[in-house]
């Protein structure tokens, strides 16, 4: 725990799945004082709403990732790793 409270960003990756989702309960319950990035996958639309309610006065910023049965796909999901990082990346603009 010591090592992750001086991170400063830390994602936290999971699906809801019902035989996995309690380990990401549990996991949120330990970082619950630190600003974290979750990001689920596999969750049903109807799920969604529920998860959302559930997390809405902690301190997660939480995104439902889209299905992409490639690992290296850098495609899929793009937008969502972009605006995580964004405050970590610089562009330079091509003249």
């Amino acid at each position: 725990m010591k090592t992750l409270k001086q991170c400063e960003l830390l994602i936290l990756c999971g699906t809801t799945k019902p035989y996995e989702f309690a380990f990401v309960r549990a996991a949120l319950a330990e970082l619950c004082d630190m600003p974290l990035f979750l990001l689920l996958s596999y969750t049903p639309k109807k799920v969604q709403s529920e998860i959302c309610n559930m997390l809405k006065n902690k301190n997660v910023q939480l995104y439902f990732t889209g299905y992409s049965p490639d690992l290296f796909d850098g495609k899929a999901n793009a937008a969502i790793y972009a605006e995580i990082v964004k405050e970590y990346t610089h562009v330079k603009a091509i003249e």
